[in-house]
């Protein structure tokens, strides 16, 4: 009997271990909208992801070596929201243009790099210096991400909310 019990505790305890060991799945609530990430590094870099679903609902992920860290919900203001239906359903159909990029703009790896997911292309540049055709859209991501990392105040965002930590 005292061996069955001990046999039954060593299994709990292992089964505990690898339970804490595996990284916790993240759901998300839409499509990869906006990411950040540091300079071409591997797994290791921090990201910072802002998923946007089709009711204007935004999710931040700042993650760091797949470990969340950071978790913030939000909803955007309708201004706002029009105004990047506007831009991506333009270049959706090919009436906005990528444009091209700054040849000042340094380009040094170890700055962090902004990814923006646009009609099922993806456009990577240092941020900061996106091509000329995405500085709006570019500068309206990178405005969310400032105001929902601490949830500021902001004209943006009708509310918004720190779920994790």
């Amino acid at each position: 009997m005292h061996v069955r019990a001990a046999v039954l505790v060593a299994l709990s305890l292992a089964a505990c271990e690898a339970a804490q060991t595996e990284p916790e799945a993240i759901e998300v609530i839409g499509p990869l909208a906006y990411e950040v990430a540091g300079g071409f590094c591997t797994d290791g870099c921090p990201r910072e992801r802002i998923y946007r679903s089709h009711d204007d609902q935004l999710q931040l992920l700042v993650t760091h070596e797949g470990e969340r860290e950071l978790e913030v919900m939000a909803t955007l203001a309708p201004e706002l929201a029009a105004q990047l239906d506007m831009i991506e359903d333009e270049l959706a159909a090919g009436t906005h243009e990528l444009g091209t990029i700054d040849a000042s703009c340094p380009y040094v790896e170890d700055r962090p790099l902004a990814t923006l997911y646009v009609a099922g292309v993806s456009v990577t540049y240092v941020v900061a210096c996106p091509p000329s055709g995405l500085v709006e859209l570019d500068g309206h991501y990178a405005a969310l991400r400032q105001s929902m990392t601490s949830c500021a105040s902001s004209p943006l965002l009708l509310d918004c909310t720190i779920t994790f930590p």
